[in-house]
């Protein structure tokens, strides 16, 4: 059987279909990755941006001013979630590095975000004696993260008592190592005579 050949002008408009669709496909990639880059040119947070949290406790907004008062030496400010895997895992390491800064006055914030207060109090009732230094709060706006550059948990930021951004933690960490210690430490001194880089990790 004689095998029938599509007309020329059928052939040069498919043709033309596919060639435009890839082309328009490259130019959908090229600028998304065009997108990526810019946001990842962007400037690493360089202090710690205004926001507005409630107490747990209590029907009380805290707001990031007021916790920077309350914090001479500087602090952590801690972005998680009870419905989180791994800010449930390493959440009582972090509960146990933040003890070793007790003694220094640095505080730590605890921000659970997308989350209810019912959740994440009855999951903190598995830590009854969490040191002087650590406050718990919740994100109840879901407005923080955004105003952080955040987008996933866990994260965490070190703050100096100035509101500097002086490291930031991308992910669960090893917070039972000493060497976070003696880092943290290290720069929260220098923080204070200094002006160094913002650190990643």
């Amino acid at each position: 059987m004689k095998n029938k050949q599509l007309p020329f002008g059928i052939k040069f408009f498919i043709f033309t279909v596919i060639l435009v669709a890839t082309v328009s496909y490259g130019l959908y990639e090229r600028g998304k990755y065009e997108g990526l880059k810019a946001v990842s040119s962007d400037p690493i947070l360089k202090s710690m941006p205004e926001f507005q949290v409630s107490l747990l406790d209590q029907d009380v907004m805290l707001s990031g001013a007021q916790w920077l008062e309350q914090s001479p030496n500087g602090g952590f400010v801690h972005f998680w979630g009870t419905w989180c895997a791994p800010c449930e895992a390493e959440f009582p390491a972090f509960l146990s590095f933040a003890e070793k800064f007790v003694d220094q006055n640095v505080r730590f914030l605890l921000i659970a975000v997308n989350d209810q207060r019912k959740d994440v109090l009855k999951f903190l009732k598995r830590f009854p004696n969490m040191s002087s230094n650590v406050t718990v709060v919740i994100d109840e706006a879901n407005s923080v993260m955004p105003n952080f550059g955040t987008v996933k948990v866990p994260e965490t930021y070190l703050f100096a008592p100035n509101g500097k951004n002086l490291n930031k933690y991308v992910g669960p960490q090893e917070w039972q190592q000493n060497s976070f210690v003696v880092r943290a430490k290290a720069l929260l001194q220098n923080a204070a005579v200094n002006s160094i880089d913002v650190e990643s990790h």
